[in-house]
């Protein structure tokens, strides 16, 4: 595939260049068209998105909300190691509810404080999630969403909404965290 998109952008660039350079030299003023056909704009707009392999990119965006359920349910709940999950550069949120106040976190700062608070309670409760979906955006694959049910303080199973992005590294870090999906996801984006 990528042999015929190289194959079909050099015949059109030789073509272009062809054409270009026939003419009467001696003209002061001399009008150049492109012939740019559909399909070649297709192949050239091709050539620059990247292959994005959604199986494994799913999986790994997995694998990045697990390591924060890790975080939340290890022994000595660390608010900082759980943090270490979100990217650093950027908008970023939770939300919660907090025995019947909705929480909204907008920094990182703020976010370690919340669970600070959370793990300052005398109970430590474990947090079940359950992942149902995960949606990578197309275009460069550089953000995701998922959407599932979480279950913390409570047996009840409640609705989540979560959006990742991945660092300098290249690796899937949280963005933003709704439990309770109050709103505040919205597609791909965060909706204040």
């Amino acid at each position: 595939m990528k042999q015929q998109v190289i194959c079909s952008l050099m015949c059109f660039l030789a073509i272009v260049g062809l054409t270009t350079s026939c003419g009467q030299s001696d003209t002061p003023t001399q009008a150049t068209t492109s012939t740019t056909t559909p399909d070649a704009v297709d192949e050239i707009k091709a050539t620059e998105l990247p292959e994005i392999n959604f199986a494994a990119e799913e999986q790994a965006v997995q694998a990045a909300h697990k390591a924060l359920d890790g975080a939340i349910n290890a022994r000595d709940r660390d608010p900082a190691e759980v943090t270490s999950h979100w990217i650093k550069a950027g908008s970023v949120l939770m939300a919660h509810n907090f025995f019947g106040e909705l929480v909204t976190s907008k920094s990182t700062k703020k976010i370690r404080g919340s669970w600070k608070s959370i793990f300052g309670r005398r109970a430590p409760w474990p947090m079940k999630t359950t992942i149902e979906t995960v949606s990578i955006e197309e275009k460069k694959g550089k953000i995701a969403r998922s959407e599932g049910t979480f279950e913390y303080q409570s047996r009840n199973r409640r609705p989540f909404k979560a959006l990742y992005q991945k660092d300098k590294e290249g690796e899937w870090k949280i963005k933003a965290i709704d439990y309770g999906d109050n709103g505040f996801i919205k597609g791909f984006q965060i909706v204040n």
